[in-house]
């Protein structure tokens, strides 16, 4: 889950088993989010600093991913702790 199975993008981001791999000068996150009709989920960890997030709302998936980027952005502030 942890190595990535397919590298894209220009910032190194990559899959590994559906899971999101994001790279920073703070380290690697893990991140996986996903949506239905009216359900929204996120979960993330960073494996070095054992910070971990998991989140799911009753909100409909929109373009702007509110819930998706709000959630990404407490666990990166999780580092910090």
């Amino acid at each position: 889950m942890a190595r990535p199975r397919v590298a894209h993008r220009r910032d190194g981001s990559g899959i590994g088993l559906i899971w999101g791999h994001r790279t920073s000068e703070e380290g690697e996150l893990l991140c996986h989010h996903g949506s239905t009709r009216g359900f929204t989920a996120f979960a993330g960890f960073d494996p070095v600093g054992r910070a971990g997030l998991v989140v799911m709302g009753n909100t409909l998936p929109t373009t702007r991913r509110a819930l998706t980027w709000t959630a990404y952005a407490t666990l990166c502030a999780l580092r910090g702790s």
